[in-house]
C-alpha cells in the first residue's frame, strides 16, 4: 500500500490552500515508485510524497497552475526509455515510461479524499476506484468497501475499449506493538512511523512510557502482560516486537501472543535466548526468531533498520521465516491480486470489479 496517501489526506483537511494531486497510473519498464504512487502539489510550491526521485517533480509542479486554472485533470506521459532523448532517458537513467494523472482536488475529488481520511480514522479499509477517460480529462469516482488488495489499470468492457479503470486500495496504518520500552526501542518506534506503522508501546515502567523519549512517535500501554494483552486484543493485522530484556515478562508476553492471530511476531535476542523464551510453545510460521535480517546489523540503529526490512518485507511480499531458521529463508506467500494480464484472481478481487461496473449509476 501506498503509505504517502496517509500524510496527503491529512493535509488536505488541515490545508485550505488549492493543491493538485499527481497519481502514476501506468508504468511500462523501470521505474523508482509502483503504480499507485502518489504526491500531493500545493499551489504555493509544496509537495506531500513522491513519484520518483525527484526527476518528474520539477515539471509537474510547473503544470500545477494550469490545472487549477482549468479545474480539469490531464494525463501526462513520460518517456525514458529513449536513449537519444537527453532530456529523460539518457540523462535520468530510469529508461521507463510512465503516465501520471494530475487532478485538481476540488470539487468531487475533495469530497472523497475527505471520505477516504474519514474511512481510514475509523480503522476502515476502502478501495478508491477511478473510471478514466482515454483522454485523462473526464474521470469519475467510486469508494468500494475493502476486500482484496487492487493496484492496476485495466480496460472496461462496453466503454469503447479504451477507458480505463483504475483501483487503489487504502488500509489503516498496521500496529507494530513493541513489548519493551528500553533504549533500543526508540530508534524501531520512529523508523516505524516513518515507514507507516502506527506505534504502540508496551511496558510495565511507566517512567520509561513517556513523550519525551518517543515524541509523538508513539502510544503507550503501560501494565504487566496479561493485562497488556488484554487491553491491546491482538488480531491478524497486527505486528508485535518482544524486547524487554526480562526474561519473565517477555516469555509471558510471548505465551499469549502465540495464542493469538497475529500478522508478525518477533523476539530480539539470541539465538539461544529465543530457544528458551519459546520452549513449551508450538511456534507458528508468522513468529521471527532472531528478529530482523541478517545485514550484519551492529548498534540500536541498524539493529532497527534490519528489524524494519523484515517488516516491509512481510508487509509488501507476504512473506514468512522458519521459527528458529538461521539462515533468510523466505517463502513467498501470495502476492500482488491483480485483475488484469490475465492472471488468475480470487473470487473476492473479481467480485469488486464486476460490483463497480454493474452498479454504473453510482459513479461520480
Amino acid at each position: 500500500m501506498n503509505m504517502d496517501i496517509f500524510n496527503i489526506v491529512t493535509e488536505i483537511t488541515r490545508n485550505p490552500q488549492r493543491s493538485v494531486l499527481a497519481t502514476t497510473v501506468s508504468v511500462q519498464g523501470h521505474a523508482y515508485r509502483k503504480v499507485g504512487a502518489t504526491m500531493l502539489m500545493l499551489e504555493e510550491g509544496l509537495s506531500i510524497g513522491c513519484i520518483s526521485p525527484g526527476c518528474l517533480e520539477l515539471d509537474l509542479q510547473e503544470r500545477v497552475s494550469l490545472i487549477l486554472l482549468a479545474d480539469k485533470p490531464q494525463l501526462v506521459e513520460y518517456d525514458m526509455s529513449d536513449k537519444d532523448d537527453l532530456s529523460w532517458g539518457e540523462v535520468i537513467g530510469c529508461g521507463g515510461k510512465l503516465q501520471v494523472l494530475l487532478e485538481p482536488v476540488s470539487g468531487v475529488l475533495l469530497e472523497f479524499m475527505l471520505e477516504v481520511k474519514r474511512k481510514l480514522d475509523q480503522n476502515i479499509g476502502v478501495h478508491f476506484i477511478r473510471l478514466i477517460d482515454p483522454d485523462g480529462v473526464h474521470v469519475k469516482y467510486k469508494l468500494v468497501p475493502f476486500a482484496e488488495s487492487l493496484a492496476e489499470t485495466i480496460s472496461v468492457p462496453g466503454m469503447d475499449g479504451s477507458a480505463k479503470l483504475f483501483a487503489q486500495t487504502y488500509t489503516p496504518k498496521p500496529r507494530l506493538i513493541i513489548f519493551g520500552a528500553g533504549h533500543d526501542s526508540i530508534p524501531i518506534a520512529e523508523l516505524g512511523r516513518r515507514s507507516g506503522f502506527r506505534i504502540v508501546i508496551a511496558d510495565w515502567r511507566p517512567l520509561l512510557c513517556a513523550k519525551e523519549r518517543y515524541g509523538n512517535a508513539a502510544e503507550f500501554v503501560i501494565g504487566f502482560p496479561q493485562k497488556i494483552l488484554q487491553q491491546l486484543r491482538l488480531d491478524d493485522k497486527d505486528y508485535v516486537i518482544v524486547m524487554s530484556h526480562h526474561l519473565r515478562w517477555d516469555s509471558e508476553f510471548l505465551h499469549g501472543v502465540a495464542q493469538c492471530d497475529v500478522k508478525y511476531a518477533g523476539i530480539m535476542g539470541s539465538q539461544t535466548r529465543c530457544e528458551l523464551l519459546l520452549k513449551g510453545i508450538e511456534a507458528p510460521e508468522r513468529f521471527h526468531a532472531p528478529i530482523g535480517m541478517k545485514i550484519g546489523a551492529d548498534g540500536p540503529e541498524e539493529i532497527a533498520i534490519s528489524i524494519l526490512a523484515e517488516l516491509i518485507r512481510v508487509r509488501s511480499l507476504g512473506m514468512r521465516v522458519n521459527v528458529l531458521d538461521k539462515g533468510d529463508s523466505y517463502e513467498a506467500k501470495g502476492g500482488w491480486n491483480l485483475p488484469s494480464r490475465g492472471k488468475k484472481q480470487s473470487d473476492g478481487a473479481a467480485q469488486i470489479i464486476n460490483q463497480a461496473l454493474e452498479r454504473r449509476e453510482a459513479w461520480i
